[in-house]
């Protein structure tokens, strides 16, 4: 797989003052108090530090491999709005689902300084990638995002296609395996030099086909910040990719 930005990462917490109100106190401390015994432990941790009123935030929130669905979707509701300098959100493989997606997105405008998000491995679909793209207004300073290991039709694409070109800092984007194919496909790759500031992308085990690939080879050329492209396993000809390399010689392809 050609995304190698997830890693495991430790919190790291910033001291800095913030106003709360009683009311959201004991509103925190109602829904903590009731799920406690539930929570996974860097949820817990998550309150826990809300409740030392160390004013304190995190700016690196690392979920990833946590079961987040049912009650644990309720959870992040609660306590991520208070994080508001979360830097970094790694919640891959977390099984949101469409519906983690639709309630983290209403949460964006809490997060001004978000630069990397992984979705990746939720089973994200049209509804939950449509709640993403139209509250991508919170994510201006989103460079790097993966959504690898989703299942996008040919809705969910045209959808991706739109919400690229709204994320005016991208440099990074993993869309491994996500089961692209067809003219949606098509249209996405020709919607890549809306991200004007796109340096690396990841789209290995998605079928580009002939169609697609004679495409990508007059798209790359308008994508003027490029350096990797890894489009491993993706029906590309032996023509095409011999033309990308020599065509351009600056970028590093990664074919089969």
């Amino acid at each position: 797989m050609g995304c190698t930005n997830s890693k495991t990462v430790k919190l790291a917490i910033v001291e800095k003052p913030k106003d709360t109100s009683v009311n959201e106190v004991d509103h925190v401390k109602e829904y903590y108090n009731a799920n406690e015994n539930i929570l996974p432990n860097r949820i817990r941790e998550l309150f826990q530090r809300y409740f030392m009123q160390q004013t304190a935030v995190a700016s690196v929130i690392d979920l990833k491999f946590i079961n987040l669905s049912g009650v644990q979707i309720k959870s992040l509701e609660v306590i991520l709005p208070y994080f508001t300098e979360i830097r970094a959100m790694n919640l891959w493989k977390t099984k949101l689902g469409n519906d983690g997606c639709i309630m983290l997105a209403k949460l964006f405008h809490n997060f001004p300084h978000l630069s990397f998000l992984s979705l990746a491995d939720n089973r994200i679909t049209y509804q939950g990638l449509s709640a993403i793209s139209d509250n991508s207004s919170h994510l201006k300073e989103l460079e790097i995002i993966e959504l690898h290991i989703n299942p996008y039709d040919s809705e969910a694409t045209h959808v991706l296609s739109s919400f690229i070109g709204k994320l005016t800092k991208l440099r990074i984007i993993c869309l491994d395996e996500c089961e692209m194919a067809g003219d949606s496909l098509k249209d996405f790759v020709l919607s890549l030099p809306n991200a004007k500031e796109l340096e690396r992308i990841s789209m290995d085990y998605n079928f580009f086909g002939e169609s697609a690939g004679n495409v990508l080879s007059n798209v790359v050329g308008k994508l003027k910040k490029l350096k990797k492209m890894s489009i491993q396993h993706t029906g590309i000809t032996q023509n095409v990719q011999e033309n990308l390399r020599k065509v351009y010689p600056d970028i590093m392809f990664t074919f089969n």
